[in-house]
């Protein structure tokens, strides 16, 4: 058994609540015979959660639970469990991403002000008053990149994205960790097989940085597979019919110590790289003319439309594509370090640069986990010391070498459809009285998602 006394009046569900049940538990334990209330000393009739508790009574949680409080909350789970998702973010896409999540089948959002970091979502799982159902999944939304980013906050007080150093501290304290308690018991499929907890994120190409998401399973407990997009995640609000889809787009990009010369030098390095589709063939050449804008050198995006078949009209419609250029400095500001001697040479300097970072970083060291020029794209230390144009200059009276560097990037992002039938491959939620719910992007599929 497990007593808990009662200091002042209040009901029997915010009591329950306030000791850490979950809102959802608390119903189903008064109705199966999970709870009792003793008012001096004697058992009370309860009327429901709603039941009146004066100061001094004794709220006893029968442990170990009975068989017919285990069946009940197994029924719950069966036949309520619910995904709840967390979208903290306040541009276009975290915006339509809410309504989208709002939409989805069998899905809660956890919309409360006091609810704004990832920490405080998986302590919201335990008491927040959303969570009346069981859990099934787990749902977080934010702009994401490959370079290990997932921009929502950890903490409160925390800067608005999370790195793989904040998730390493995040392991180290054990801030993240889900308690498996919380996910008990997982609803089962139609043969009775239970259907285990996923972590799904929806962000940016992070599912192509499998060493972040290790961590951050490692940081969620280690217990949760986590699920996360491989492209470019987008989200729309239709109009006819009312609703959010859902889909990805290509990420054909590569980088440049500095930039092309003009189209045709941007039109041959597309075309160099080999660029995969989902089915394994590689872009048509033909399409990059169409794709690469007149001046693919204005920086920042340009549109460039893409027609598909839109599976929720059954349609050829245009939707947007983009073409991006980025100019972009390594660091925020100028760097620096003590060297006693100037090496004479720019190759000189760079190796020097190269040496102090390793000496300095643990991230530029190939024994890292998720080493610093792997989010960058680059396999070697060297290529991601060759793959940025380097500006040094060196100081004698302190001996003391300044340093900085740049690169330009190139991004294509395309709707990805289906070779051959040119479809969108999408989710829909309708939000309106037309239209009915059509999923078409699973997480299962690893042409989309990666799972670890």
């Amino acid at each position: 058994m497990a007593d808990f006394q009662v200091d002042a009046s209040t009901r029997l569900d915010r009591f329950l609540r306030s000791q850490g049940f979950q809102p959802w538990r608390v119903p189903v334990l008064v109705s199966s015979g999970g709870v009792r209330v003793l008012r001096g000393g004697s058992v009370i009739t309860l009327s429901g959660p709603e039941t009146s508790l004066q100061q001094n009574d004794v709220v006893r949680v029968v442990e170990p639970a009975p068989q017919s409080v285990v069946t009940a909350l197994q029924t719950a789970a069966n036949t309520s469990a619910r995904d709840y998702a967390f979208v903290p973010g306040t541009t276009a896409f975290d915006r339509r991403m809410a309504g989208l999540m709002d939409h989805r089948p069998q899905t809660i959002r956890i919309d409360d002000p006091l609810v704004d970091s990832l920490s405080g979502f998986i302590r919201a799982l335990g008491r927040n008053a959303a969570v009346t159902a069981p859990i099934r999944h787990l749902v977080v939304a934010s702009h994401a990149n490959p370079e290990g980013l997932l921009f929502l906050k950890l903490t409160t007080l925390d800067a608005a994205h999370v790195t793989y150093e904040d998730l390493e501290a995040s392991v180290r304290a054990r801030s993240l960790n889900v308690d498996p308690a919380l996910l008990q018991p997982r609803p089962q499929d139609s043969a009775g097989t239970a259907i285990a907890a996923q972590f799904l994120v929806r962000g940016c190409r992070i599912g192509t940085a499998p060493a972040y998401l290790r961590k951050l399973k490692e940081a969620l407990g280690n217990a949760i597979p986590v699920i996360a997009p491989k492209h470019f995640h987008i989200v729309a609000q239709l109009t006819r019919p009312a609703g959010f889809v859902e889909y990805m787009g290509y990420s054909f990009a590569f980088t440049r110590p500095s930039q092309l010369r003009d189209r045709p030098a941007v039109l041959a390095a597309f075309q160099a790289g080999a660029f995969p589709r989902i089915d394994g063939s590689t872009v048509p050449v033909r399409s990059w003319n169409d794709w690469v804008p007149r001046n693919p050198h204005q920086t920042g995006e340009q549109e460039v439309a893409a027609a598909v078949l839109n599976p929720v009209t059954s349609r050829s419609e245009s939707i947007p594509g983009r073409y991006r250029f980025r100019p972009r400095d390594l660091f925020p500001t100028q760097q620096s370090f003590a060297l006693q001697t100037d090496p004479g040479t720019d190759a000189g300097r760079k190796a020097a640069v190269q040496a102090e970072l390793e000496r300095v970083h643990p991230q530029y060291q190939s024994t890292h986990q998720f080493p610093e020029y792997v989010r960058f794209g680059y396999t070697t230390m060297t290529e991601f010391m060759d793959g940025w144009t380097w500006r040094f200059r060196y100081d004698s009276s302190t001996h003391t070498l300044f340093f900085s560097a740049s690169r330009v990037e190139y991004t294509i992002i395309r709707p990805i459809v289906e070779v051959g039938t040119n479809q969108l491959v999408l989710n829909f939620y309708p939000s309106g009285r037309e239209g009915s719910v059509l999923e078409l992007l699973n997480v299962t599929d690893a042409r989309f998602f990666a799972t670890v």
